[in-house]
C-alpha cells in the first residue's frame, strides 16, 4: 500500500491528466443517461401475476387508467352547470391526442346507454340522448334513469347522487408529463366557480406528480450541497482553506463516473432512485474527510507534508 501511494504522488501529473480525460469522457456520456420513471421495472418480471399482465397489456392495454371524479359541492349532480361541466370535462378527455378515444367513459358517452324493459321489448337509448340535458323535465328523468339503473349507480355515479366518474385509458409511452399538464388545465377549468371538484388517479397522474416535482427535488440537493459545505467548514476550518473544497471535489467526480458509466450502458435513472447517488456521495464526502483529519493531524505532528 505505501508502494503504491508513493507510485501516485511520483507518478501525479499523468495520474491527473488521465483522470481529467476520463472525468470528461464520462460526462459527455452522461448526454445519453435517460430520467423517467418506469414502474413496470420495480415489478417481478418472472412472478405469473406480472407475466399474465404484460402479455395482456400488449394487446388491450389497461396500464394507463386514469379514474378522474368531478363532486358537486352544491347539492348533487342533477344541475345543468354540473352536467355540462361533466360533458365538457369527458369530450377535452375523449379527444386529447393520446386518449384511447373507445376507452373514455363517462355517463355523457353516447356509448354508456340506458336498458329499459317496455311492453313492446326493450329501450335502449343514450343517458345523454340529445345532449346535455336542460330542462327541469329532462334532468328530472336523468335522475330517474341513473339511480333505476344498477349498472351506472354506484360506478359511474356515486350512490348519494354527488359525483360523476370518468374512466380514461391512455397509450403506453406517452409524455406523461404534457399529460399531467393537460389534466391540472383542465382541473383548473373545471372548478372555476366553486361549484365543482375534480380528483384524479392512476398511473399517469403518479408519474405526472413525478415529473412535476424533479424541480422541488433540484432545490432540496442544492439546500443539501449548501449545508454540507457549511458543514465541511465546520469539521476543516483548522486546516488548509483548500482542504475545505476537497470532499466535494470527490464526490462531483464519483457523481460525474457513475453517471457517465450509467450512460454509456444507456441505462435508466428513476427518479425515484436519485437518493441513491446522493447517499454514496455523501459516503465519500465522509471517507474524505476522515483521510483528511488523519493527514492534518499526522502533519501537524510530523511538520513534513
Amino acid at each position: 500500500m505505501e508502494r503504491f501511494a508513493r507510485g501516485v504522488i511520483r507518478h501525479r501529473v499523468p495520474i491527473l491528466i488521465i483522470t481529467a480525460l476520463v472525468t470528461a469522457f464520462l460526462l459527455y456520456e452522461m448526454r445519453y443517461l435517460q430520467l423517467r420513471t418506469v414502474l413496470s421495472s420495480i415489478l417481478p418480471p418472472n412472478h405469473p401475476f406480472i407475466r399474465v399482465h404484460m402479455r395482456f397489456q400488449e394487446m388491450f392495454g389497461g396500464a394507463s387508467t386514469t379514474t378522474i371524479v368531478l363532486e358537486s359541492t352544491k347539492g348533487d349532480i342533477f344541475r345543468r352547470e354540473f352536467l355540462e361541466k361533466l360533458k365538457y370535462a369527458t369530450d377535452e378527455i375523449k379527444f386529447y391526442d393520446d386518449a384511447i378515444m373507445s376507452q373514455v367513459i363517462s355517463l355523457s358517452r353516447k356509448k354508456v346507454k340506458n336498458i329499459r324493459g317496455t311492453a313492446g321489448g326493450l329501450d335502449i337509448r343514450a343517458f345523454f340522448e340529445h345532449g346535455v340535458p336542460r330542462t327541469e323535465e329532462e334532468i328530472a328523468q336523468l335522475r330517474e334513469n341513473v339511480f333505476a339503473n344498477e349498472f351506472v349507480r354506484g360506478r359511474l355515479v356515486s350512490t348519494d347522487g354527488k359525483a360523476a366518474l370518468i374512466m380514461a385509458n391512455f397509450k403506453e409511452g406517452i409524455d406523461y408529463r404534457k399529460l399531467f399538464d393537460f389534466l391540472q388545465g383542465l382541473k383548473r377549468k373545471v372548478e372555476q366557480g366553486g361549484d365543482v371538484r375534480m380528483y384524479m388517479s392512476g398511473r399517469p397522474v403518479l408519474l405526472g406528480w413525478l415529473y412535476h416535482n424533479q424541480g422541488v427535488c433540484l432545490v432540496i440537493f442544492g439546500v443539501s450541497i449548501l449545508a454540507e459545505i457549511v458543514l465541511l467548514y465546520v469539521f476543516l476550518r483548522r486546516f488548509h482553506w483548500l482542504f475545505i473544497p476537497l470532499p466535494l471535489v470527490l464526490a462531483f467526480l464519483n457523481a460525474i463516473w457513475g453517471l457517465g458509466v450509467m450512460g454509456l450502458a444507456r441505462f435508466n435513472l428513476d427518479p425515484l432512485g436519485l437518493v441513491i447517488p446522493f447517499v454514496i456521495g455523501a459516503r465519500v464526502i465522509s471517507h474524505t474527510i476522515q483521510i483528511t483529519e488523519r493527514y492534518g493531524e499526522h502533519f501537524r505532528e510530523m511538520g513534513d507534508k
